[in-house]
């Protein structure tokens, strides 16, 4: 089974909508308050002891090609408090992006945790993305 059909039947058992974009990703647009969403993805991430790893991640805020060190501190310090997630950055053509995620063994993945996980990292990455940029853009 692929791994966007392994998402994809979680997530349905979690009563969760998911769009697969290609067999290695796929993504879940979640509904928050004030009219806002978050979308979120999730993409394989290697092993763990020979155990398939899901990473599962949100957009926050594009960043300049130069991270300013003040904002570099404040995200490492607060990857520290967060009892689910962490900060990282991605680069795709060209442009940095910053984003919310978490990783999951895919094979004990249960349907109310991935919904629990989903949930929780498209509330965090919203409250960013409201807290570091303006309006709804992911």
């Amino acid at each position: 089974m692929s791994f966007a059909s392994r998402i994809e039947h979680i997530a349905g058992q979690a009563g969760l909508k998911v769009t697969v974009n290609n067999d290695s990703f796929v993504t879940c647009g979640i509904g928050l308050s004030e009219g806002r969403s978050q979308l979120v993805h999730l993409a394989p991430s290697g092993d763990l002891a020979g155990r398939d790893v899901v990473r599962i991640t949100t957009p926050v805020q594009e960043l300049p090609a130069d991270l300013p060190a003040n904002l570099a501190n404040q995200l490492l310090k607060m990857n520290s408090e967060f009892k689910i997630g962490s900060f990282s950055i991605i680069e795709e053509s060209g442009q940095r992006i910053l984003m919310f995620g978490h990783n999951m063994i895919l094979d004990e993945l249960e349907p109310r945790e991935l919904s629990l996980i989903l949930a929780t990292l498209a509330q965090s990455g919203d409250e960013y993305e409201k807290k570091f940029g303006d309006g709804d853009r992911f």
